[in-house]
């Protein structure tokens, strides 16, 4: 990982901000919200953007090879590769569509969020919410800044998780 990028701390400075929201958002619906770790209902991440990639490579790094091995003999082809027992062994440092899925967010001018919270009060009486677009140009813009840095000019810019998982094996 590249720790003199720019893209690099600007993606680390806008998960200090989802975490914040995120706490904010908690207190503010308190009760009415149950995403949390050991959550996975949603789950279903398979690629990242290289940036992100580069964070949860690292993360994987640090995780024992027992784990690993059991993570990639995990076939499923709905969930996410990182779930262990439901729950996700980079969860200190999961991507952004992980920190805010399941949150009551805003989409095209109207609000979103997982079925299972606010089961009693509408979320429109918490708002106004985190815009979904903006973060995710915001986090577009950082990705490609970051292959930018790393003079990357492969079409790609999207990086399995298993394949992460797999050269994370290799130190």
């Amino acid at each position: 990982m590249n720790d003199t990028s720019k893209a690099l701390a600007a993606y680390k400075a806008l998960l200090v901000q989802l975490d914040a929201y995120e706490r904010h958002i908690l207190k503010k619906c308190e009760g009415l919200i149950f995403c949390k770790d050991g959550c996975s209902s949603c789950c279903i991440l398979k690629t990242v953007n290289k940036l992100e990639a580069a964070v949860v490579l690292e993360t994987l790094k640090n995780i024992d090879a027992a784990t690993k091995e059991t993570l990639l003999k995990n076939k499923s082809k709905s969930r996410c590769p990182l779930l262990l027992d439901g729950s996700c062994t980079v969860y200190q440092n999961r991507p952004v569509i992980c920190r805010t899925h399941g949150y009551p967010l805003t989409a095209q001018n109207k609000t979103v969020y997982c079925r299972k919270n606010f089961k009693t009060k509408s979320p429109d009486d918490f708002g106004p919410f985190l815009e979904i677009e903006k973060l995710d140009t915001a986090l577009a813009a950082m990705a490609v800044q970051y292959q930018t840095e790393l003079g990357d000019c492969a079409d790609s810019d999207r990086v399995s998780l298993r394949r992460l998982l797999r050269r994370s094996m290799n130190g």
